[in-house]
């Protein structure tokens, strides 16, 4: 918020947090930090997330808890009924304790139904491309984001490639190594088959111990 102009102040003022006592308010300021004073609005206390949300309308959540679960129906529904694109953030580790699930976030807002059409699910049945094709579509994406890019004078690499699949390709990690060692080698031919002896070492004073 302050790379688009705002002070540190007015960022924190937009920013409402909760903990184990619930939203961080004035009120509980001999029980807070120097750090969470930054963030303490003038507002009742509450423990209750959707009480919260239904006062402050947020866009965005951001679930840090640990707790999973946190994040219920009725919480994801009312960002919805708010926000035409919520933003809902379950960052909890390990899953078991994120505050929801991406099913529950795509289920309980309808937005997958608004991002896929009919068409498309009875022609591909999926969301997502195959795993197997996502290499190739990803330089047609990024051949079409660069098309835009230099349409817009937003591109930094000039001058702009004549061949930009060509160009998108060569950037492209490759797991597939040429060869390093020359498989043709000059020694005799018996050397190089699977068995050869073991050579004989002269004996040493070591033998003896």
């Amino acid at each position: 918020m302050m790379d688009e102009g705002l002070s540190d102040k007015e960022a924190c003022d937009r920013i409402f947090m909760m903990d184990v006592g619930g939203l961080i308010t004035k009120a509980r300021g001999r029980s807070l930090t120097d750090r969470h004073m930054r963030f303490a609005k003038e507002m009742d206390n509450t423990k209750s997330l959707i009480e919260v949300i239904r006062t402050v309308k947020p866009e965005a959540l951001i679930g840090a808890s640990t707790v999973g679960g946190a994040f219920t129906e009725e919480i994801i529904r009312e960002m919805a009924k708010i926000n035409k694109r919520p933003i809902i953030f379950a960052l909890s580790n390990p899953t078991t304790k994120a505050e929801c699930t991406a099913e529950d976030a795509y289920r309980l807002t309808d937005r997958c139904a608004e991002s896929v059409t009919v068409k498309s699910l009875e022609k591909y049945s999926r969301l997502y491309p195959r795993l197997k094709h996502i290499r190739e579509l990803s330089v047609y994406i990024a051949i079409d984001v660069g098309n835009f890019f230099y349409e817009n004078n937003l591109a930094t690499l000039h001058p702009e490639p004549e061949d930009k699949e060509m160009f998108v390709r060569s950037q492209i990690y490759s797991v597939e190594y040429d060869e390093l060692i020359n498989k043709t080698y000059d020694w005799p031919a018996k050397d190089a088959k699977h068995g050869f002896p073991v050579p004989v070492l002269p004996r040493s004073s070591m033998d003896d111990e």
